[in-house]
């Protein structure tokens, strides 16, 4: 029941996270003129999405995948609600890393999922054992592998293709090149008044 809320939560947090920024951009920039086509957007988005959970899951505590949803949704509500309040800058780079990570994780698991149908090699090639550390019935290991997919045995495979992905990715989304200063324009100088006579 926790992994199919976490798995509502994760999804539906990557859909109101993209939303949310689209919105505060808005408010920020003074266009609330937009914001019924952001909004529009989102419960589109919602909608597919939801629709989607329903025709895979619906063998499972379906309250726990509407529940995800309805926690993601409050997220990115209070997201927004702050937003527009901090330095877009930060909250730019908060949210773009964690989508980042997100990703990566979702990566992970496509890798593994093709190691799994035997089309990439090494499905038994572990990179390391963190059971004792990671006991995938504690709530936080549930977390982790609900939100970025963190796994206890990882195969190497898995582990070399999110360091290749999160790694340029990331150094590319927080690289900020250095802004040489802008030299001040040199005053124009007035001519004298011609004297009267």
């Amino acid at each position: 029941m926790l992994a199919t809320y976490l798995i509502g939560l994760r999804e539906g947090l990557e859909a109101t996270l993209v939303v949310s920024i689209l919105i505060a951009f808005l408010v920020k920039s003074d266009r609330r003129d937009r914001l019924p086509e952001v909004i529009g957007v989102g419960l589109a988005v919602l909608l597919s999405v939801v629709f989607g959970w329903l025709l895979s899951y619906t063998e499972t505590p379906l309250y726990a995948l509407i529940g995800g949803i309805l926690t993601a949704i409050a997220i990115g509500y209070l997201m927004f609600a702050t937003a527009v309040r901090i330095n877009l800058a930060t909250f730019f780079t908060v949210t773009g890393t964690l989508l980042i990570l997100v990703a990566a994780g979702i990566f992970k698991y496509g890798v593994h999922g093709l190691q799994e149908a035997q089309i990439l090699p090494g499905i038994n090639i572990v990179a390391y054992h963190l059971g004792a550390v990671l006991d995938p019935s504690t709530w936080y290991a549930v977390l982790l592998t609900g939100m970025f997919n963190v796994t206890a045995e990882p195969t190497v495979l898995e582990v070399v293709a999110w360091i290749a992905y999160v790694v340029p990715v990331l150094a590319l989304f927080l690289w900020r090149p250095r802004r040489k200063p802008v030299a001040a324009a040199p005053a124009k100088s007035v001519p004298a008044a011609a004297p009267q006579q």
